[in-house]
């Protein structure tokens, strides 16, 4: 800053300027509040500096900036092609990529944080509520710790998410995963009076400590090794594949296996159930709707909705949408996706499950369901048809068929 020297980094919110012409644009410092007029942008860049924003070992350093510093363009000339582009997307969305080198953020972006705490409860950490039918967990692994949801799923993949838990301990060391084991066996207490929960399917993420995450699975049927892949079009939960390795520079494959999950279409999937009700009545809670307990802090939301899907055009012109970090700290959000995707694995196939198939699972619950109440909602969807039954050989093989196990069991079993 020409008046108090405070280095800052340039960014368009800090930019004032007139409506129309001229726009009089100038820069209003961080520190002092004063207007900078353009003229001081020259002697403002002789004294800047480049600052690495994520330092650390790489072969090739990179740098982030902003045509607010050109030499070549006043901040008129900026103000003017924003004024141009309102209510044209296509623009507004060009001159955010190009001109500020920032992602343009669509409806994909992450719902509110605070209004996500503000409607948690009436049940505490701990219980599954009435309507709960089934519960799945989602670990993400760290270097000091595992993270873990346990989240109960009822009709039309209503969600109560029923604890939260850090296991602290380096996760190379067996003491974070005797933990986890323990949470494995834990009961969760059913507040319709039933039976208490337990994990049904649990996912692990392998992508940073393969070999514990596979240590833990292998002698635990009911516990998976998952890695995300990213882009558009891949599955909720893919065919499982081998861990590749390299043997004198050969690829190989090992014994271990893991579930390939969609990281693009299950953030989208939970978003889209996070954003539902928000701004509605209690008395107006749709099928798929999310409920949090009593207790958790902010800072939790805010890890939950820590991405946001952006375009960015490539170097060839096309549009690309991809998940980005727009907070620090994103594992609440690993750990619902990955315990959403433990509903929809062949297992359960929750996203599968036909109306009649979740009012069978509530009725041996002892739950009546009310086509009259707002979860109704999902009876009027079309009624897919029944799927073919799978020869005898095939379910003899050990690999769950196409319809889910939840849907080929008698019984109370679940």
């Amino acid at each position: 800053c020409p008046n108090c020297s405070l280095e800052q980094i340039l960014v368009w919110d800090h930019l004032r300027f007139e409506r129309d012409y001229p726009y009089q644009a100038r820069y209003a410092c961080v520190g002092c509040g004063v207007l900078i007029e353009h003229h001081h942008k020259r002697e403002m860049l002789a004294r800047g500096r480049w600052i690495a924003a994520a330092p650390g070992l790489g072969r090739d350093p990179s740098f982030h900036i902003s045509t607010l510093y050109s030499p070549f363009e006043t901040w008129d000339d900026l103000v003017r092609l924003w004024w141009n582009a309102q209510g044209k997307p296509e623009q507004l969305k060009g001159f955010v990529n190009t001109r500020l080198g920032e992602p343009w953020e669509e409806k994909g972006d992450a719902p509110d944080a605070e209004r996500l705490a503000e409607r948690a409860g009436p049940y505490r950490r701990g219980e599954a509520p009435a309507g709960v039918l089934f519960v799945t967990a989602g670990v993400d692994v760290q270097q000091d710790r595992l993270e873990v949801e346990v989240v109960g799923w009822g009709v039309g993949e209503t969600s109560w998410s029923i604890d939260y838990r850090v296991l602290p301990g380096d996760t190379s060391t067996p003491e974070p995963w005797a933990m986890l084991a323990d949470l494995a066996r834990e009961s969760f207490p059913a507040l319709d009076g039933g039976e208490p929960f337990q994990i049904l399917i649990g996912f692990v993420d392998m992508g940073y400590r393969p070999d514990p995450v596979h240590a833990f699975t292998r002698s635990r049927h009911n516990w998976h090794a998952v890695r995300g892949v990213g882009g558009y079009g891949v599955p909720d939960v893919a065919r499982p594949r081998k861990v590749e390795t390299t043997t004198r520079g050969k690829q190989a494959r090992a014994g271990a296996a893991y579930l390939p999950i969609g990281d693009w279409a299950l953030k989208a999937a939970v978003y889209d159930r996070l954003r539902l009700g928000i701004g509605d009545g209690p008395e107006t809670v749709p099928a798929g709707f999310s409920h949090f307990p009593l207790g958790y802090d902010l800072a939790h939301y805010q890890g939950l909705t820590a991405e946001a899907l952006v375009s960015r055009r490539t170097r060839s012109g096309h549009e690309a949408f991809e998940w980005v970090k727009v907070r620090p700290r994103n594992e609440q959000l690993d750990c619902r996706k990955m315990a959403l995707a433990a509903a929809r694995s062949p297992w359960i196939g929750s996203n599968r499950m036909t109306p009649q198939r979740w009012t069978e699972l509530a009725a041996a619950r002892g739950i009546t369901v009310d086509e009259n109440a707002p979860l109704a909602a999902m009876w009027n969807a079309p009624k897919s048809a029944p799927a073919a039954r799978r020869p005898a050989q095939a379910e003899a093989s050990g690999q769950p068929p196409a319809g889910g196990w939840i849907g080929r069991r008698e019984g109370r079993w679940l």
